[in-house]
């Protein structure tokens, strides 16, 4: 991540469209002057964001109307990769980068703490968001787990959408229209998505762009 700034800024500088990793860069300030110098010479600059590209969430994208309550779980084994800035930065940027243009409302409050395991950096953060028109996100990730989890559940009016990035699963639950006696009120739709490129689908996105 530290060298993102220089390439991409030189990439930029030549007349090159680019495509960056995320996150796009270490400080807010580089990411400011990357924006403005393609802006400046007409390039298009991406950040590969991949998950927006993974199968399960383009499944299921279209059906999140207006959320209510969003849970993110993003746990990780340690990996010496991408220690170079926190946990925030490294995966829970995912999860910020997907519900933010779900809501679409300004941030009312903001909390969240920290710890570092395992690096000198932040290894395990915890952030709740609360947006200006009453939604809440609580997101969750380590990099310090002994597992692998990459979930979102997302709550909204009479039904809620859970989506596992990991095993490319969609859950529907829905409110029963009408209840049904010796039947749960709550009806659950599942399906497994088929596997799909998404670092493929990425690239071709940045190349139609």
């Amino acid at each position: 991540t530290e060298s993102h700034y220089r390439i991409a800024r030189d990439c930029l500088a030549a007349g090159l469209h680019v495509l960056v990793e995320k996150p796009i860069t270490v400080t807010v300030a580089e990411a400011d002057e990357l924006i403005a110098l393609a802006a400046a010479g007409q390039r298009m600059l991406q950040v590969g964001h991949l998950e927006r590209y993974n199968p399960a969430w383009l499944a299921v994208r279209d059906k999140i109307a207006t959320p209510l309550f969003i849970e993110a779980h993003r746990m990780e084994p340690f990996k010496p990769r991408g220690t170079d800035v926190s946990v925030v930065l490294d995966l829970m940027i995912h999860d910020l980068d997907l519900i933010l243009p779900l809501v679409q409302s300004p941030i009312a409050d903001l909390r969240a703490s920290g710890v570092a395991v395992l690096t000198e950096g932040i290894d395990i953060a915890n952030a709740r968001i609360e947006f200006a028109n009453g939604c809440v996100a609580n997101i969750t990730a380590s990099r310090a787990s002994t597992a692998s989890l990459r979930r979102i559940r997302i709550f909204q009016h009479h039904e809620y959408l859970s989506i596992d990035f990991g095993e490319r699963t969609i859950g529907i639950s829905r409110r029963r229209d009408a209840l049904i006696e010796g039947e749960p009120p709550i009806e659950t739709d599942t399906h497994q998505q088929p596997p799909g490129d998404a670092l493929m689908t990425e690239i071709r996105a940045f190349v139609d762009a």
